[in-house]
């Protein structure tokens, strides 16, 4: 084996591949200083061809921020304080059928009428069921009847910040519960003015 200043050529091989490797790592650490110090505009602006026009290099936009809707007004409940057909304060039922918080359409109706006379006050939703069920089953449903009764208010545009809604189930019965009249009365919600 021949050796060439001590080293045999193998060793002088690993050699230069280092200092290759090092040398290219320093050219490329030296470029990314001088571009970072020139900036993307300067960096365009010298490496261009002698005689050529560069375009100036402008700033980015400015980002807009996202537009926003205009929040929606509510539709207004009544353009005139109450009128004579509004009672003094507000005590109404709404009946509901048997396992059931959908209203129906007469209700509807009923509430429709009722909502110009809610322009102003706060008011309690109450819900309540039948003992035909457990209270696992009447507590949810009236529930689920006193906030079918408040959506529909608002929907029609009665402030929700001015309704409270609870569900009694079977526990305040207005009749007995023994006839299926007397449940069918029980089957309510009822709108009182605070």
């Amino acid at each position: 084996m021949q050796l060439i200043n001590g080293r045999t050529p193998e060793q002088w091989r690993a050699y230069d591949r280092w200092k290759l490797i090092v040398a290219v790592v320093l050219a490329l650490l030296l470029l990314v200083l001088w571009l970072a110090d020139r900036g993307p505009g300067r960096a365009a602006a010298c490496c261009a061809l002698p005689g050529a026009e560069t375009a100036a290099v402008a700033p980015p936009p400015p980002v807009a921020p996202p537009a926003t809707p205009p929040p929606a007004e509510a539709p207004a409940v009544a353009e005139t304080p109450p009128g004579p057909d509004c009672p003094e304060t507000i005590d109404a039922k709404v009946m509901f059928a048997s396992n059931s918080s959908a209203l129906a359409a007469s209700e509807r109706d009923e509430l429709g009428e009722l909502v110009p006379c809610m322009a102003e006050g706060r008011f309690e939703i109450d819900g309540h069921a039948d003992s035909s069920g457990t209270d696992v089953i009447n507590i949810p449903l009236a529930e689920a009847r006193a906030q079918s009764v408040v959506d529909y208010l608002v929907e029609r545009g009665v402030d929700a910040a001015r309704l409270t809604s609870r569900g009694h189930g079977s526990s305040q019965p207005l009749v007995d519960n023994a006839t299926p009249e007397g449940r069918a009365q029980n089957r309510r919600t009822e709108i009182r003015e605070q």
